[in-house]
């Protein structure tokens, strides 16, 4: 039986996003906030951020995400107003290697998060660098609410292509 969420969903998810081209270094680097609100009658248990830069191998994603085993010791430098750390984790112990092989990167909070109707959170201070393609193409990152084994694309993927100005002379 398919739930009012699963047929009507209501997420509403964007980025917001500037990017540095610095030609000297021949880099691009993105710095990026990801916002999602529930805008359903239904209150949303746990959510996982999926952000997808294909192709899979030409970047580096850092920010404050931490690996699953540095929760315990650098999860505290986030702690709520109860005491309890708070922030985002990768779900992987291996996610540098994951995605830079398959370029998907999957995030969730560090502390259980409820998703009331109305309401939003965000995952701040992404970066994301790439250095300048040896040939013209295009780099694109999308970001994916992952909740109840669907997947809800935000609004405005980033995408960047490159000429062949980009390239070495």
């Amino acid at each position: 039986m398919m739930t009012e969420l699963e047929t009507n969903a209501m997420i509403e998810g964007y980025f917001q996003h500037f990017t540095d081209f610095d030609v000297e270094l021949r880099r691009i680097s993105i710095y990026a906030g990801l916002t999602f609100r529930n805008q359903s009658n239904e209150t949303l248990d746990n959510p996982e951020i999926i952000l997808q830069i294909s192709p899979g191998n030409v970047g580096k994603l850092s920010g404050k995400v931490l690996s699953p085993s540095l929760i315990s010791v650098y999860g505290m430098y986030m702690k709520s107003r109860n005491g309890s750390p708070h922030g985002w984790s990768f779900t992987r112990e291996d996610w540098s290697s994951h995605g830079k092989k398959t370029g998907e990167y999957r995030i969730q909070s560090i502390e259980p998060l409820q998703l009331t109707p109305g309401s939003s959170f965000e995952l701040k201070e992404i970066q994301m660098d790439f250095n300048f393609p040896k040939h013209a193409g295009t780099i694109q990152i999308d970001a994916y609410l992952f909740i109840r084994n669907q997947m809800y694309s935000v609004w405005n993927p980033i995408c960047i292509h490159l000429y062949g100005a980009a390239q070495s002379n």
